[in-house]
């Protein structure tokens, strides 16, 4: 699979994440020179929002192209993606505190997945990353009752909608990580696992908690995975969306030169010991060949498997480019993507089963529990009828 040829624009935003991160052992006098050859910045300004790297691809510019930023014209239309991302995100900050605060006082400890302790850690400031939502993880054991604890304190849940039954509630459990809520600050992610698939990433809750760390923003404090957990994590989050936002490769590309040889090695462990060395080979091929990173120890590169990630998902970078846009990966297409990244029999048992109820199917035919079997034959007719009816 060869991806389409990378157009100047792209090229561009990539020549100048480059410069904004540092993190790479590329030629910095090269990247200008990709600069120099955009011919349409507002597509440049278009990849920036549409990935969330706009503050990086401004950093790197003013820092080592002002100029160019200046008369490319680019430089306001980036303050202004940059001044909405401040403004959402010191909504986050309150909401935040709020929520964190309202699960303590319940005793429900909870971790704060990327967003604003990443941005804190990875950038040194909170508001660095675009982040569009707030993300919890809790224990499964307190999944139901921090939800109600937000519940009973301004926010609402938008995210399963579904005219709820035990069979149903049971099914989605076991299927779907997260409830989406909204409330104080805009939407809540509150997840019960990492993943969706409880093999893809099989950490319990007390492993992750026990290696967290405490970020500091401001005079808040906020508990997030520790740094090889969030590594793994990242990795495996942008993988599983076939990293179609950039703003995930640069923070993994951070992380990733940000450790030493003997962290680097024990990441490298883990990831053999938990069948993910396709993610980890994959990432790494990403991250050298669109940022340059360079490591402090040398990692495996992978066999087949990590080379079809990483240009799979350098072809999705190339055909969603600000010029040629053609939508995301289709519901088959993620599907196979998943399988491919870790094919173990129970991983894949579980993604397979996944594919035979969805929570559309219950609003489609409201079917009693004791019939609910019949939702398995009847996935496929009312999978075409959804997409006649839009």
């Amino acid at each position: 699979m060869t991806p389409p040829p990378v157009t100047a624009p792209l090229e561009g935003l990539l020549a100048g994440l480059r410069l904004g991160l540092g993190v790479g052992a590329g030629d910095p006098e090269a990247d200008l020179e990709a600069l120099s050859r955009v011919d349409d910045w507002n597509a440049v300004a278009t990849l920036a929002r549409r990935h969330q790297v706009a503050f990086l691809l401004l950093q790197g510019m003013q820092a080592r192209a002002a100029g160019l930023a200046s008369d490319s014209g680019i430089e306001p239309r980036l303050k202004r993606i940059r001044e909405r991302t401040v403004h959402r995100g010191l909504a986050q900050v309150a909401a935040l505190k709020r929520a964190t605060g309202l699960l303590a006082a319940a005793d429900i400890p909870c971790l704060v997945l990327k967003g604003l302790p990443l941005g804190q850690r990875l950038y040194g400031h909170p508001l660095a990353r675009s982040a569009r939502d707030v993300d919890l993880l809790v224990s499964p054991r307190t999944f139901q009752d921090a939800e109600r604890v937000l519940l009973e304190n301004g926010w609402r849940r938008v995210v399963p909608s579904f005219p709820e039954t035990p069979a149903r509630n049971r099914w989605y459990g076991r299927f779907r990580h997260e409830h989406v809520l909204t409330g104080p600050g805009g939407s809540l992610d509150l997840h019960r696992r990492l993943s969706h698939n409880p093999f893809y990433i099989d950490v319990p809750f007390e492993s992750l908690l026990a290696g967290s760390v405490q970020v500091e923003i401001g005079a808040l404090s906020f508990r997030a995975l520790g740094q090889e957990d969030d590594l793994v994590y990242l990795m495996c989050h942008g993988a599983r969306h076939y990293w179609n936002k950039l703003i995930w490769l640069c923070d993994v590309a951070v992380v990733l030169a940000s450790m030493g040889p003997e962290r680097l090695e024990r990441v490298s462990a883990r990831c053999r010991q938990a069948g993910l060395s396709s993610i980890l080979a994959s990432t790494l091929r990403l991250c050298g060949a669109a940022l340059h990173v360079r490591l402090a120890a040398p990692l495996p590169a992978g066999g087949r498997r990590a080379a079809w990630i990483a240009r799979f998902s350098e072809r999705t970078w190339c055909e969603n480019d600000a010029t040629r846009f053609s939508g995301g990966l289709d519901w088959i297409g993620q599907r196979v993507l998943w399988l491919i990244a870790k094919p173990d029999s129970r991983t894949v048992l579980h993604e397979i089963a996944s594919m035979f109820v969805g929570p559309r199917d219950w609003w489609r035919l409201d079917l009693p529990d004791r019939l609910f079997y019949l939702y398995f034959p009847l996935r496929p007719l009312l999978r075409a009828t959804r997409k006649k009816g839009g």
